[in-house]
């Protein structure tokens, strides 16, 4: 019963979402990227309580991935650290789109934020990569995650 409530508060949640961007389901936690008011939010349930916490890429936002439906991640327990995420976002032009020759099919933007699990507890870094151009289904090399997991 626990499990159908959770699920149908997290649903009544995601409801009041102007736009749900991407979602995964990490550490048996549900994610939400959200566009909401020209801003990213990372929402999610976290001890049965609705949160959210902002983003400074702008949407749309979403998680980066290689080769698989899962968001790419790693661990870092020398820092405490059991999972570090991306959240990729604001959107390239068209300038920067032909002069990297991609397709108007492939999902990328041109900053990069850390989501870091710790302890039970989400957070995001303050930290980003910026004017760099990363695509959703691409990924990111495992250097920036440590940076992310490390600062």
């Amino acid at each position: 019963m626990k499990r159908i409530s959770t699920v149908l508060l997290f649903m009544c949640f995601s409801c009041s979402a102007t736009d749900i961007t991407d979602s995964a389901n990490v550490a048996g936690m549900e994610l939400q990227l959200v566009s909401a008011n020209g801003k990213c939010e990372l929402r999610f349930l976290q001890d049965g309580e609705s949160k959210f916490l902002s983003l400074k890429p702008e949407p749309p936002c979403f998680f980066l991935r290689r080769g698989t439906s899962e968001p790419q991640r790693f661990s870092y327990p020398k820092v405490n650290v059991d999972y570090v995420l991306m959240v990729a976002g604001s959107a390239l032009n068209e300038r920067q789109r032909t002069l990297w020759n991609l397709s108007e099919d492939m999902q990328c933007g041109s900053m990069r934020q850390g989501v870091l699990f710790k302890a039970g507890q989400i957070e995001v870094t303050p930290e980003v990569i910026k004017d760099s151009v990363t695509c959703k289904n691409t990924g990111a090399d495992e250097k920036d995650f440590w940076s992310f997991s490390h600062h």
